[in-house]
């Protein structure tokens, strides 16, 4: 027959090939590459030269043998499956791989590094681990400046006696700079010590005009830094400036002035009036509140302003407004509580004195838990009352970690009956005080009627999607498994389209997640059902999804 590499009416002993048919598969292995690149023909051919290659190395010597290996990895490469895989395809592969290359220097003084590594440091830049595989994929990586622009900083202040000693990480810091060409570029910085860092800072400011988003966590202020002024950042988007020990100084973010594209900002707390950075400009802030006014200025100040996320910033008491607070450009609202209660809660704060009338989604949730936590009552009537007020549609509620009963978040649905989207995290303080909403009853009160009539109390009749994270260990799985039936009409049917008049939705996704609890698989058969029918349908327990 014909051999797959000269074309010759001949099998040639594999042992025999020489340097030339050698160097004539490493250059196709390197240039061939897509879901034709092997015809059946041919691969028939290559396999049957495989298979004479393991009857021959049976017989071979020790020299022999080792030679032969050689050549069969050689030939089963022509045959990897990943050669019938595209560039583009591959390239999408990497971006997922490569979304963070974490670097961290050494030695590490008077603190311990935030992240400890348990692997080789290899394994924490993914980038140019891919780089290193094979010619094809270390090609395909210089080629994509993309996949070096995605960059996690950690380092700390040291001597300058032990600044050489940095070299390594300074030299793999600029070779991702470098790589990255024009791309723009995603920084995450993490320092410790609140000495001189410029010897570290410098190669990240050469680049500035190509910084896409910057967070910045540390002790280090960068005021002090001389080698951050006078900086123009014209591709900026996203900022995130928050210190460990102290509160950012208005002058960190006067640094940034000159940022005309910024449109997120996340600090300690709300900025100064006379703080230079554009806020005019922004669309989702995060902040740290003290006080209502600074809130209300804030508000003011950032008036294209359409996110917004509100987290407590130092003090025990919020100061209360004089009168009530309305701002119809907020369409997203974030409350996220402290980790450690102190007298007065955001929401107790938020809720009672401020009305957005614009808004869609509201989150409340709470940072860290702790132990020591204490679970402090949910504001049922307040919140109530807020969204009444407001006269808002809210169509997402996301809820995590907040201790409240079932029958206060009950109530606090029948306030939303635009809801479309709904998730319950009852993670809460580790104590018998904390209190879940996901009972029983809850999952009752979801039931929707069956038949064509409308009940003018259904609960959330819109429900599109819902997500439940249960951290309990006894559930009820037969009425979970009824009321979803109950809230699924098939496409087509009778009785979806009958729904969809009464302005009944139809149930698209459902999730559910144990933490605690092993997933009764067969209690949740009549969900794949469902499953095929076209509803998304997620059971997941301590041993991962298992349905």
């Amino acid at each position: 027959m014909e051999c797959p590499i000269r074309g010759k009416e001949v099998i040639k002993p594999l042992a025999k090939f020489g340097s030339r048919e050698l160097a004539e598969l490493r250059t196709e292995l390197r240039s061939e590459y897509g879901p034709f690149v092997v015809n059946p023909a041919r691969a028939q051919a290559l396999k049957e030269i495989l298979a004479f290659a393991d009857k021959e190395s049976e017989e071979a010597c020790l020299h022999d043998r080792l030679r032969l290996e050689k050549r069969v990895e050689i030939l089963r490469s022509i045959l990897s499956p990943m050669r019938r895989l595209p560039n583009e395809s591959l390239l999408r592969i990497f971006e997922y791989v490569c979304d963070e290359n974490f670097l961290q220097s050494y030695p590490w003084n008077d603190f311990a590094p935030p992240t400890k590594l348990t692997f080789p440091v290899i394994v924490y830049l993914p980038t140019m681990a891919i780089s290193s595989v094979c010619f094809r994929w270390r090609e395909l990586a210089l080629s994509s400046p993309g996949l070096w622009a995605s960059l996690i900083v950690q380092t700390c202040s040291i001597p300058s006696s032990q600044v050489k000693s940095l070299v390594g990480f300074i030299s793999t810091l600029e070779l991702f700079l470098e790589r990255s060409g024009d791309w723009p570029l995603r920084l995450a910085l993490d320092t410790r010590g609140d000495k001189e860092m410029d010897y570290f800072l410098a190669p990240l400011t050469r680049h500035t005009h190509r910084w896409k988003t910057f967070k910045y966590r540390g002790q280090y202020s960068l005021t002090t830094s001389q080698v951050l002024s006078n900086f123009h950042f014209p591709l900026l988007v996203e900022l995130d400036l928050r210190s460990n020990f102290h509160w950012v100084q208005p002058s960190d973010l006067d640094r940034f002035e000159y940022s005309p594209r910024l449109r997120t900002l996340v600090t300690n707390r709300t900025p100064p009036p006379e703080c230079k950075i554009p806020l005019h400009q922004l669309h989702y802030a995060e902040f740290g509140i003290d006080f209502s006014e600074d809130l209300e200025e804030a508000l003011r100040n950032c008036s294209s302003l359409r996110s917004v996320a509100l987290r407590r910033a130092d003090s025990w008491f919020l100061e209360q407004p004089e009168r009530e607070s309305i701002w119809r450009n907020i369409t997203s609202l974030v409350i996220r509580e402290p980790s450690v209660q102190p007298w007065n809660k955001v929401s107790d704060e938020v809720f009672p004195f401020f009305s957005f009338p614009s808004l869609t989604e509201l989150r409340v949730e709470r940072l860290e838990q702790r132990a020591a936590d204490s679970a402090t009552a949910w504001p049922r009537d307040v919140f109530i009352s807020f969204v009444s007020r407001s006269s808002c549609m809210i169509t997402k509620f996301t809820i995590r970690g907040i201790s409240l009963s079932d029958l206060d978040l009950i109530a606090s649905l029948k306030v939303m009956p635009s809801l479309l989207h709904l998730e319950v995290d009852d993670k809460g303080p580790i104590q018998t005080m904390h209190r879940s909403p996901i009972t029983p009853r809850l999952i009752a009160s979801l039931i929707q009627n069956q038949s064509n009539e409308t009940l003018p109390n259904s609960l959330v009749p819109k429900l599109h999607s819902l997500r439940l994270l249960f951290d309990g260990k006894t559930f009820d799985d037969l009425a979970f498994v009824s009321m979803v039936q109950s809230r699924w009409f098939k496409p087509g049917s009778d009785l979806h389209a009958a729904k969809l008049t009464m302005g009944i939705g139809c149930i698209r996704s459902v999730v559910l997640k144990f933490s605690r609890r092993d997933v009764v698989v067969e209690s949740y058969k009549p969900l794949r059902v469902l499953d095929e029918e076209g509803l998304r349908v997620v059971v997941a327990g301590k041993k991962g999804v298992q349905i």
